[in-house]
């Protein structure tokens, strides 16, 4: 294949979502998501190419009850000082070592994807120990229990039916995607509520936990500037994808204060309590695969549609 995917669909608490492009001195730079008020990221893609994913991990027999580091500011830690999925284990160890590491809370562990353009990275851990598997071919799939032998002896309480359910939901479909996994199917999956409320797809108000942001990148494996993020600020079902390139500097201020994700929010109060909103924007994203240069154009426009409200089709 020429492109190594990452594919994340997060799930969380309804807190205001926000997207913003930093720039630290003396650091990798970063595409970002995260909650409003969060230091962290919980998606990114560095300047280098390389991608990142959080998720909350199985229950551990390590609790981490002190002040640490959570799995979202390990995900920023990480994508300001790597610049490939080799330089990571080594961060890991310093954080464990530094007894920094933390999880999704102090009862869970946290799982992290990443990918650059070389290979694939998948890290279990807690706050003692961790695993790291390097995948160069195929497809791997992760929800929120650890899958790795040395990771399951960490837990304390086995993986419940939501995520069993939505790790199958998932390698199914991944299965009938075949070889190649295209932008347009990206926004197909995450916008899948088979099993609702145990579906990778969830609508706000309809479970304690709603999906309420998507990111994708898609790195060539050969020219990095050739690379895709696709994003969406907000729940698929409600808000629009937009595909930003590398290098993509600045950041759109609504998706940065939550504005955007409030108005994402406001456009998909017509859904039905299966989950499934009249919302749809297939004929615009389509059209915006072939625009990724024009991100600042982009983010306007998918804006003015969330605020009006309209059905677009």
């Amino acid at each position: 294949p020429s492109r190594n995917i990452l594919f994340k669909i997060r799930d969380e608490k309804n807190f205001p979502q926000s997207f913003l492009v930093l720039h630290s001195r003396g650091f990798y730079s970063s595409q970002a998501g995260r909650d409003i008020g969060n230091a962290g990221f919980a998606h990114f893609f560095n300047e280098k190419a390389l991608a990142g994913a959080n998720n909350t991990g199985s229950y551990t027999t390590h609790p981490t009850e002190r002040p640490l580091f959570n799995d979202c500011h390990v995900m920023r830690y990480v994508s300001e000082r790597a610049g490939s999925v080799r330089e990571i284990p080594g961060l890991i160890e310093n954080l464990i070592e530094k007894k920094a590491m933390g999880g999704a809370n102090g009862e869970r562990g946290a799982i992290f994807l990443f990918a650059d353009p070389v290979e694939g990275l998948l890290v279990e851990c807690d706050s003692r120990d961790y695993t790291a598997r390097f995948i160069s071919k195929g497809k791997y799939a992760v929800t929120n229990h650890y899958t790795t032998a040395k990771a399951r002896k960490w837990e304390s309480l086995p993986p419940g039916n939501n995520t069993l359910t939505r790790r199958k939901r998932l390698r199914d479909l991944l299965s009938k995607s075949g070889g190649i996994l295209s932008p347009e199917r990206v926004c197909e999956i995450s916008r899948d509520t088979k099993n609702h409320p145990d579906s990778l797809c969830k609508r706000a108000g309809s479970a304690f936990f709603t999906t309420v942001s998507v990111q994708c990148q898609f790195i060539d494996r050969k020219n990095i500037s050739g690379s895709i993020n696709l994003v969406s600020c907000g729940n698929p079902l409600t808000s629009v994808f937009l595909p930003l390139a590398l290098p993509f500097e600045r950041t759109f201020v609504p998706a940065l204060s939550g504005d955007y994700y409030m108005a994402s929010e406001a456009a998909g109060l017509t859904g039905d309590e299966a989950g499934t909103s009249r919302v749809r924007h297939p004929g615009w994203e389509i059209s915006a695969f072939d625009r990724t240069g024009e991100a600042g154009a982009l983010w306007e426009e998918a804006y003015l549609m969330l605020k009006r409200r309209n059905d677009i089709s």
